[in-house]
């Protein structure tokens, strides 16, 4: 049986999501507490993290690198909570 994944849900994308994206909105940079603990601070698009951003979760993982409507996609460093580096 495979173990559920903690990071990067489609939960969360769903959480941020408010409205409609709309291609003409503009880039903003802000701070997000999710429901789970989680934090991101970083590039945003509408309700989707999108741009440069650094992800944190409670236990100790962090990601740090280019975002993609809500999904890490691109360049990136990602620290597992027990210390492994990907």
């Amino acid at each position: 049986m495979k173990a559920p994944n903690k990071y990067f849900t489609e939960e969360e994308i769903k959480e941020t999501l408010r409205g409609v994206y709309k291609p003409s909105q503009k880039t903003t940079i802000r701070t997000h507490t999710f429901e789970s603990g989680a934090t991101y601070q970083g590039a945003w698009l509408g309700g989707f993290r999108h741009g440069n951003g650094k992800m944190n979760w409670p236990d100790g993982a962090s990601y740090e690198g280019e975002w993609n409507f809500g999904h890490a996609h691109g360049q990136g460093k990602f620290i597992h909570a027990d210390g492994d580096i990907y």
